[in-house]
């Protein structure tokens, strides 16, 4: 403890410094005598206690008072004197003077300097707990002024009792006008109810709400996304006295959630299949396109390899394309990728790298597209253009055969003059007919390179069935059996000659090549009429009159997964280079399109049975 001794009386000094060292003895006085010494020590600090003479030569201790209340007003001061009356200890008291002590009370004085030291003690304690709490209440002001939360203080009726600037602009107010005041005086009664209850669960629970995510509607209509934050709010008794909280206006961030959810149902429903794999090659993230490309849930490629997901030959081709990316930086190409279940698809590959802020790779992303279909249209683009050169081939050559042909035709009338010998005219007869059937046949293949145009007339289809009877049993193998039933009586139709005919030649080849190793091929006719309830029972039907004409076959079938495929122009169940899968498809369109009739199909393991219908015109 230091101690400042205004005193001009050394034998006083002395006395003072021996009675404050038995109470303390690690004490330290400094003893001055004049104002100058006096005014140098007090503003070098450091002081614990003044003790103070009242009379001084040219110096009294009311100046001295004075002095140390500009420059240490937080020392304490004691008179400690033998010429103080109580008028001037009166006015020393009032003038800031902690005690004062007469020196023929000596003794007195120790008992004086320990209660003033004790009450220092505690006006600085006190003043540190109000400074404290005045930067406290400072720091709260900044802080209900600034904060762009909304920060509020509720009583126990949930009246607002305080609220930052923040909560009081958003209802256009000043916090001192939303004192007293309640939720319902801003919000519908639905959002203000809502409030009400869990401010006063909240209240009788103790339990805060945390985080709670809400859609506040205003009055207006309009509404917004907060995040709050609700507590019990208590005394210095620890009793609940109303309830604090503080939201965040997240409606931006809601705003964005959506955004991204959308982004990413985008992302996941796209066809494209996107993966992204980490470092190690294992999948960390991929949408309904690569499950469509692996054949498998999207939680059962999460986590694996994509190489361990396919065939041997495509995973190597797999690993070759990402170890030239790794390379490059990056790897583009178009090939084959096979499942586990066997399924082979053609697919477009981009593969990149995933960077970090810092520009490292931190995972890989693929990208792959399905190009499957667009391969075999371009297939069939140019099976197309092989058929485009194959009709002009045969017009070539069917105008030639032409050429050939008609000198005979010419030619065979006029020796049928010149012939008188019977052996001789049947052989003429036979060279006539055989040129005849010749140039029909021209006219045939010359129909099939145009396009098989040309108008219809009145058919009687017995004959076309007959012809059809006839070229089976002259040039299909000899392990395929003809049953026909072609009845005589059949009802003409209106049509193409050259189409039927094409339809019925595509039919029974179709049944042939069914039957590799022979069987039985059906050709059958009947006039047929259609009901009402008959024609409901298949697409395009009208009720009506009709000609019938049946092609089955006794072979293995059609599957039930293709049934719906077949129609399909290409598509063919065939081996390769056996069939350019377009019979079907013509036969569908010179039945519909060009006839206005109908074509059914119905297959099962042992028979497959094509039914065409078309449209009768009566016997006149």
């Amino acid at each position: 403890m230091k101690i400042l001794h205004l005193e001009d009386n050394p034998r006083d000094a002395a006395l003072v410094h021996d009675l404050l060292a038995g109470e303390w003895p690690d004490c330290f006085v400094s003893v001055v005598a004049t104002r100058e010494d006096f005014v140098a020590l007090l503003k070098l600090g450091g002081y614990d206690l003044i003790i103070s003479d009242y009379q001084l030569p040219g110096f009294n201790g009311l100046d001295a008072l004075e002095i140390v209340r500009e420059v240490a007003p937080e020392t304490p001061f004691v008179f400690f004197s033998g010429t103080l009356g109580e008028e001037s200890a009166i006015e020393a008291v009032r003038s800031g003077a902690a005690d004062y002590v007469v020196k023929d009370r000596l003794q007195r004085l120790p008992m004086s300097v320990r209660r003033v030291l004790r009450e220092a003690a505690e006006r600085r304690s006190r003043h540190e707990i109000e400074k404290a709490l005045a930067q406290e209440q400072y720091l709260l002001r900044l802080l209900m002024e600034n904060m762009p939360a909304h920060v509020y203080f509720k009583d126990l009726q949930s009246a607002f009792i305080s609220v930052s600037r923040s909560k009081a602009r958003c209802h256009g107010l000043e916090p001192e006008q939303m004192k007293g005041r309640s939720d319902f005086d801003f919000f519908t009664p639905e959002q203000a109810l809502r409030a009400f209850e869990d401010e006063q669960k909240i209240i009788q629970t103790g339990q805060p709400l945390m985080d709670v995510e809400e859609k506040i509607v205003w009055p207006d209509g309009s509404f917004c996304w907060m995040s709050a934050t609700k507590l019990p709010l208590r005394d210095a008794a620890g009793r609940i006295i109303g309830t604090f909280g503080i939201s965040h206006d997240i409606t931006a961030r809601k705003k964005d959630e959506e955004r991204i959810r959308e982004q990413a149902e985008i992302i996941n429903q796209s066809p494209i299949a996107i993966f992204i794999t980490g470092l190690d090659n294992r999948v960390t993230y991929c949408n309904e396109g690569a499950a469509q490309i692996y054949g498998m849930p999207r939680d059962q490629i999460i986590g694996r390899v994509p190489e361990d997901l396919l065939d041997e030959e495509s995973a190597v081709a797999l690993r070759a394309a990402r170890a030239q990316g790794a390379g490059l930086g990056h790897w583009t190409g178009v090939m084959p990728l096979t499942s586990l279940a066997g399924r082979t698809r053609q697919v477009e590959l981009h593969l990149s790298p995933i960077a970090d802020a810092a520009g490292q790779p931190r995972a890989r992303l693929a990208i792959a597209i399905d190009v499957t279909e667009k391969k075999k249209l371009e297939e069939q683009f140019l099976r197309v253009q092989r058929l485009e050169g194959l009709g002009m081939l045969a017009a070539g050559i069917a105008h030639d055969l032409n050429n050939v042909l008609a000198p005979i035709l010419m030619g065979a009338p006029l020796l049928q003059t010149a012939v008188t010998g019977k052996a001789e005219r049947e052989v003429l007869e036979a060279v006539e007919s055989s040129a005849a059937r010749g140039a029909a046949l021209v006219r045939q293949i010359l129909s099939f390179a145009q396009g098989a145009g040309g108008g219809k007339v009145l058919i009687q289809p017995k004959y076309l069935l007959q012809d059809m009877a006839g070229f089976v049993r002259q040039t299909f193998p000899s392990g395929i059996r003809l049953e026909s039933d072609i009845p005589s009586t059949l009802w003409p139709v209106e049509g193409n000659t050259t189409q039927l005919h094409q339809v019925m030649l595509n039919l029974c080849v179709n049944a042939r090549d069914a039957m590799p190793e022979g069987g039985t091929l059906r050709l059958r006719a009947v006039n047929r009429t259609l009901t009402a309830t008959e024609a409901s029972l298949s697409p395009n039907a009208r009720p009506g009159e009709y000609l019938a004409f049946e092609v089955s076959d006794s072979g293995t079938g059609i599957p039930p997964e293709l049934l719906d495929r077949i129609w399909e122009p290409f598509f063919t169940t065939k081996g390769e280079g056996k069939g350019t899968g377009l019979g079907l498809h013509i036969v569908r369109n010179l039945v519909v399109e060009r006839h206005g009739g109908q074509l059914e199909l119905a297959s099962r393991p042992g028979q497959t049975r094509f039914t065409v219908r078309l449209p009768l015109r009566p016997p006149l």
